[in-house]
């Protein structure tokens, strides 16, 4: 089968050990486990940093790539896959898929069964394939360890990543004051489309917050306690720009800070945020690319120009148009869910080669040959009546014989 995989490590340059071609078909360790057959993938911070070696050590190469997964399973129901699998030689208790467990940028990815989780008809397989790693990551972050219902504000350091802009869409949906920083103006703007206040990095913000969601690390993390209100919480999932941060302890006990580390979620946690997804809400999906555009895909991931999410979609065909494909059902609802790319959305983008409705090509008519019968109307198509020509009165049409009486 074809896959997404890191043949070789280089913290210098992670891609050069990315390597896309064939792999053997997976086989399931155990009877309880199974294999889906992939029809969307997304990729995430986590693929660049297992090609640098961090959390893959090299003598588990060739790893196949990638935590997220939408696909379809043995009895043939959509299901999202669930990437945590318990680990007891790991120090967390656990381990995502493509640590020790091949991963889902493949055709095909095994798994527990108790791994999977029915996708809604109404979600699209493009926007369930987001959830497994950065949105339940950040709704982990504000729902569970962030405890978000116990605050009116929250700020998001470092807009644009999936997981800060998935903490953004979320906390707006639950009713929150929320303000973000970025040092791109492109992205301030993005993000305050999505409900946001949009600063600058390092702003005085117009109040102190009760929850702070840090991903960035040592640029941001004394902003992030000089915003906290007395009592607020700092949830850290992630360090993308250095992970040695100095830390003023005064501040931390005179204002009766918490620090709370972060990462990953429950499955019950990402059925909850398929359900919010089938009521409406939608993940912010940054480019769309055709699974065997994955290089492309990586590079523009580890150039750091995204916002939101980019998703392989192992259905699309090679060369399709950029951005996120049309949806051939706008306008009502898709009962598969996966056949088209949101069900029941209007069209965003341009349309991709699997979607795209050909017109009808008509041939031209001949005259039937001497002893040829005449060829028969298509009943299919309704016979147009004749346009009466500029000038020419209405009626049956003269001949000489009528005008002769």
């Amino acid at each position: 089968m074809r896959a997404v995989y890191a043949s070789a490590i280089n913290a210098d340059d992670p891609l050069a050990g990315l390597t896309i071609g064939d792999r053997p078909d997976p086989q399931p360790p155990a009877d309880d486990w199974t294999v889906v057959q992939v029809t969307a993938s997304a990729l995430n911070h986590h693929d660049l940093w297992s090609l640098r070696g961090v959390g893959l050590p090299a003598d588990r190469l060739p790893m196949i790539l990638g935590c997220d997964a939408v696909g379809v399973d043995e009895t043939g129901r959509e299901v999202v896959v669930y990437p945590v699998l318990p680990d007891r030689d790991d120090p967390r208790g656990y381990s995502l898929l493509s640590e020790r467990y091949q991963g889902t940028l493949a055709e095909r990815v095994t798994v527990p069964r108790s791994n999977l989780i029915p996708k809604p008809a109404n979600v699209s397989r493009l926007d369930a394939a987001c959830l497994p790693t950065a949105w339940l990551t950040a709704y982990h972050m504000l729902v569970s360890r962030g405890r978000v219902s116990e605050v009116e504000a929250v700020l998001v350091q470092g807009a644009g990543g999936g997981v800060a802009t998935a903490a953004v869409v979320l906390a707006v949906h639950l009713g929150k004051r929320v303000y973000v920083t970025s040092r791109d103006p492109g992205k301030r703007e993005r993000v305050a489309a999505l409900g946001a206040t949009a600063l600058e990095p390092g702003a005085r913000l117009p109040e102190r917050v009760g929850l702070v969601i840090e991903t960035v690390g040592v640029p941001t993390f004394d902003h992030s306690l000089k915003c906290a209100a007395p009592g607020g919480r700092i949830v850290v999932s992630g360090s993308t720009a250095g992970h040695l941060a100095t830390v003023d302890l005064r501040r931390i006990f005179a204002m009766q800070l918490e620090i709370l580390g972060s990462s990953m979620g429950t499955s019950a946690e990402l059925a909850a945020l398929l359900d919010l997804l089938d009521q409406g809400l939608q993940p912010v999906i940054d480019e769309v690319f055709a699974f065997s555009d994955a290089r492309r895909a990586f590079e523009k991931l580890a150039g750091g120009s995204v916002f939101g999410k980019i998703v392989p979609d192992h259905r699309r065909c090679p060369g399709g148009a950029a951005g996120r494909p049309a949806d051939p059902g706008a306008g009502s609802a898709d009962p598969a869910g996966a056949a088209g790319h949101g069900a029941g959305r209007p069209v965003r983008g341009p349309a991709s080669p699997d979607t795209r409705r050909w017109p009808r090509v008509r041939r031209p008519r001949r005259r039937p040959r001497p002893g040829e019968a005449p060829p028969q109307a298509d009943p299919g198509r309704p016979r147009q009546p004749r346009r009466p020509r500029p000038g020419r009165p209405e009626g049956p049409k003269e001949t000489a014989r009528s005008r002769r009486g």
